[in-house]
């Protein structure tokens, strides 16, 4: 991405403004921390596979390292999905560190039918094109956030 590190991360770690990120995130943002104190988010995801529709709901714990991690665990107790974890990665690329290479993954066993080999293809498919696009609204909102930074300061 075209902006530097630190407001990638800053923008990829509000959840409270994900909804700007993606059309699909109907949902989402921060709700009371874990006893011990752990950040905790919520989020409602919609999508559809040619006929078929789905809504999914997870909460899940949020580790934050600053400026190179986040990982988002599902509970799987308050969520549609079994299990799921949701990482983030961020490196510095490009001479002068204005450029970041964002590193995703996602695993999750959702608790609802998913038609069978098509359908799992189908699915990512659309998260990958759903990412293509999401990517582009993130860095424009890490630049701009950036750019409003310095003229702050």
């Amino acid at each position: 991405m075209d902006a530097p590190r630190s407001a990638v991360f800053k923008a990829l770690s509000d959840y409270d403004r994900f909804t700007e990120f993606s059309s699909r995130h109907e949902e989402s943002r921060f709700i009371e921390p874990a006893a011990d104190g752990t950040p905790r988010i919520y989020t409602k995801v919609r999508g559809c596979v040619w006929f078929f529709c789905r809504k999914v709901e997870r909460y899940a714990h949020l580790s934050l390292e600053p400026e190179t991690r986040i990982v988002a665990t599902t509970e799987p107790e308050n969520s549609d999905v079994e299990y799921g974890v949701e990482v983030w990665e961020f490196e510095v690329v490009g001479e002068h560190g204005l450029q970041t290479r964002v590193l995703y993954s996602h695993e999750a066993k959702p608790r609802f039918w998913v038609p069978p080999v098509v359908g799992i293809w189908a699915i990512k498919r659309t998260l990958r094109k759903d990412a293509l696009s999401a990517a582009q609204s993130i860095e424009d909102m890490a630049l701009n956030d950036a750019l409003s930074t310095e003229s702050n300061d």
